[in-house]
């Protein structure tokens, strides 16, 4: 063989082979492009599967917040309607008790006051004596019920804050000072 030959065999050879491995990519890209192509389908299927299952849980969602909504509303509504006159009456109610308490309180202080006074002037013969002036005239047991009456309104009237005045010895022994 000659130098041609040998070279027609080797470049008829290089075109076989490089014809065999263009066939195989050619081969090996269409079974790659189809890989892809079920990939591909089974990736917009998944995709479709995922947008309805997103889509359903929206609606679900939105249901829930509808029902949410109507609900605050009716809470709202229960809460105005029904518990805002019941709060203003327990208000009324504890401002009223806390009235009470302070007039309560008021009365134990003008009490504590008269005892004070009372201990002051404890002597026998001076409770004794003015006992029986106080008791012995109309006038003086008038001024007493009206002092006892004036203390006990002032009591009750009053929140229990205010000073009272102190009373005086002459109020003390049944004595007005009118």
């Amino acid at each position: 063989m000659n130098t041609q030959e040998i070279i027609a065999y080797s470049v008829a050879g290089i075109l076989a082979v490089s014809l065999v491995g263009l066939v195989a990519f050619i081969v090996a890209g269409i079974a790659i492009g189809r890989r892809l192509t079920n990939v591909l389908d089974q990736t917009e299927s998944f995709l479709k599967n995922i947008q309805e299952e997103v889509a359903g849980t929206l609606q679900e969602a939105q249901v829930a917040l509808e029902r949410i909504e109507k609900l605050s509303q009716s809470t709202d509504a229960l809460i105005r309607d029904d518990l805002g006159p019941t709060l203003q009456g327990t208000r009324a109610i504890v401002t009223n008790v806390e009235r009470t308490t302070g007039a309560v309180r008021a009365a134990v202080e003008g009490v504590g006051r008269i005892a004070a006074v009372v201990s002051a002037v404890a002597e026998p013969a001076y409770i004794a004596t003015a006992t029986g002036k106080a008791v012995k005239t109309s006038s003086n047991k008038i001024g007493l019920l009206a002092y006892g009456v004036r203390m006990g309104l002032n009591a009750l009237l009053h929140d229990g804050t205010s000073k009272q005045q102190p009373i005086s010895r002459r109020e003390s022994n049944g004595t007005s000072g009118q």
